[in-house]
């Protein structure tokens, strides 16, 4: 259930049309996604995408009241969306049999890369604490807090790295 939540979630994403969508696959099957965005497109929709999303999320979710659950939570989020130039981590996701094999770390460390060399700041928000770990080996850091509908979200942030 979950990876098929996973990839209706991504495929929602590549009809979107994102120039900055990277995803792992072996034979054929993709594993895993991540998307990112340059502000201010990350906050910038078009109705075309704004329904593209919003229709793969009511599937990804399993249906209209999980969607809106999630809805109330992440809606919170553009509040607290870094304000300067920035990337910013729309989403990433490995399929559950793949994940605890490198495959997210290796695609956070490309996504690093792509900061590193446009020297921005990278943003992210999560509502799971397992995330805040993972994202902190990246170099990210807790910026903000909040509760929303019951459920504590962290927003992070992690700054350009000089490369030589």
């Amino acid at each position: 259930m979950v990876a098929r939540r996973l990839q209706i979630t991504f495929a929602g994403a590549l009809r979107y049309g994102s120039d900055n969508f990277f995803i792992a696959e072996l034979d054929g099957r993709i594993l895993g996604g991540m998307w990112i965005a340059k502000w201010p497109a990350c906050q910038a929709r078009s109705l075309k995408g704004i329904l593209s999303v919003i229709l793969s999320a009511v599937r990804a979710a399993g249906g209209l009241a999980p969607l809106i659950r999630a809805t109330k939570i992440y809606g919170g989020w553009k509040k607290h969306d870094h304000q300067k130039p920035h990337w910013h981590l729309m989403a990433i996701g490995i399929e559950p049999d793949f994940q605890g094999k490198g495959i997210g770390s290796q695609m956070m460390k490309l996504y690093c890369d792509i900061i590193d060399r446009n020297k921005l700041e990278a943003y992210r928000e999560t509502d799971r604490h397992e995330n805040v770990i993972f994202y902190e080996r990246f170099g990210f850091k807790v910026v903000g807090e909040e509760i929303k509908i019951g459920v504590k979200n962290w927003f992070m942030l992690r700054p350009a790295k000089v490369v030589g």
